[in-house]
């Protein structure tokens, strides 16, 4: 079976994705007090801008790519699925939504708490992306992982600053 969802439809949601991010970091590097976290925010949301770039040309390169393997045990229906689940599961969903949520974030353990969960959104559509690609760009999303590692790292410090 033909799998349902295909690479540039992934990749596409990775693209939206990183776009609402964007704002997000935009608005919540306006609302916060510290210094520190108006940077952090804003340095994310600029890397993010990047992010959004390479991703444009990884979809280019993988157009009409077909993954040679899926996860082990697993039927293409169920991996089908899965993909479907988390493509329709995420928080970040659109630019609108994402401003209104760090205009609602003012505190920064929270603003930090809530960037946490959009960061693994990305590093969990990224580690798919990567089955999607041929081989050559594997390296490129792996890049795009370790800084959404990074920035997991980063934004959990920030929250773990914050708390009393």
């Amino acid at each position: 079976m033909k799998l349902i969802v295909s690479c540039s439809e992934l990749v596409q949601t990775v693209i939206e994705a990183e776009k609402a991010g964007i704002c997000f970091y935009e608005r919540l590097s306006e609302v916060m007090r510290s210094t520190k976290a108006r940077d952090l925010f804003a340095r994310i949301g600029e890397e993010e801008q990047q992010h959004v770039c390479e991703l444009e040309r990884l979809s280019h390169a993988a157009d009409g790519y077909h993954p040679t393997q899926m996860c082990a045990g697993v039927s293409p229906e169920e991996y089908s699925a899965y993909l479907r689940a988390l493509l329709e599961g995420r928080l970040f969903t659109d630019e609108r939504t994402c401003r209104q949520m760090a205009r609602n974030t003012w505190d920064e353990a929270a603003a930090a708490q809530l960037a946490c969960t959009f960061e693994k959104e990305i590093i969990l559509f990224l580690y798919e992306v990567r089955r999607f690609v041929p081989e050559a760009e594997q390296l490129a999303v792996d890049r795009l992982l370790e800084a959404g590692y990074t920035h997991l790292r980063l934004l959990h410090a920030l929250g773990e600053s914050q708390r009393p």
